[in-house]
């Protein structure tokens, strides 16, 4: 059985969103620190990303079983286009925040329910490449946008990069509203499941303990890593070695 012609399609917009992330690594701590503020603040600036995803992936899913995964993922991306735009365009560290936080909801909106619509449309004997194909796609957009990033820096200034994100991902919202045109009224698709239900399956899940275990273990490797990748490393490498924006995003693209 040949890979869906959909799963393609969100592995390449997949690919754009998440290049659009890398191209602003390198910058973001630089670009948030140029408005004048502490480096907690930074530091909070970088947290607000996954934190408003934290809180918002259960709803978001929520969301996309009732209205639909090609809806959400659409507007996510949006969400994730506006607010890159309002990042490059903030006038003060304000803006930066709002940018952020609407940056962290539709990255939640647009990977909770790609994620469910993958599932929904694959052949369990095609799972494991399909799953491979997806987050390949991950790995490389996060791989290559950094040293786009740091040339894009280079060449602009901090806020270039935040605008070529804009731009991809409201390219990517278009490709998902044109291009994932399964729905889940179809024959196949799942049923509607009430709230009712999915409460109970998701105490059923937390009451796992394998699974509370791999949840806590992800977090812990992601907070050690997201603190020194994302917010120490680009201001260590400026203050202390002396890289340009480039090398940085170099750098980043190989950890």
């Amino acid at each position: 059985t040949k890979t869906p012609y959909p799963i393609w399609v969100l592995a390449g917009i997949n690919l754009f969103i998440m290049m659009g992330f890398g191209l602003v690594g390198p910058v973001l701590p630089l670009y948030a620190e140029s408005f004048e503020v502490s480096y907690t603040a930074v530091g909070f600036l970088i947290a607000l990303f996954p934190a408003v995803r934290l809180l918002t992936n259960l709803p978001s899913g929520l969301l996309g079983s009732r209205l639909g995964e090609r809806k959400v993922c659409a507007a996510g991306a949006g969400f994730v286009a506006c607010g890159a735009l309002i990042s490059g365009s903030a006038p003060d560290f304000s803006w930066l925040i709002v940018g952020q936080s609407l940056q962290g909801l539709g990255s939640s909106l647009f990977v909770t329910n790609s994620m469910s619509y993958i599932i929904r449309i694959t052949p369990p004997e095609r799972m494991g490449k399909t799953m491979s194909l997806y987050h390949a796609s991950f790995s490389t957009g996060v791989s290559i946008g950094p040293v786009v990033g740091g040339l894009l820096a280079g060449v602009g200034g901090f806020r270039l990069p935040f605008y070529t994100y804009g731009g991809l991902a409201a390219l990517s919202a278009i490709l998902t509203w044109t291009a994932l045109r399964i729905s889940p009224a179809e024959p196949g698709g799942p049923k509607r499941v009430g709230l009712l239900s999915q409460g109970r399956e998701i105490r059923r899940l937390f009451g796992n303990f394998e699974y509370v275990m791999a949840l806590f273990l992800t977090a812990a490797i992601f907070f050690l890593r997201s603190g020194a990748r994302h917010t120490t490393l680009p201001l260590y490498a400026r203050d202390a070695a002396g890289l340009d924006p480039l090398s940085t995003g170099l750098l980043l693209s190989f950890i």
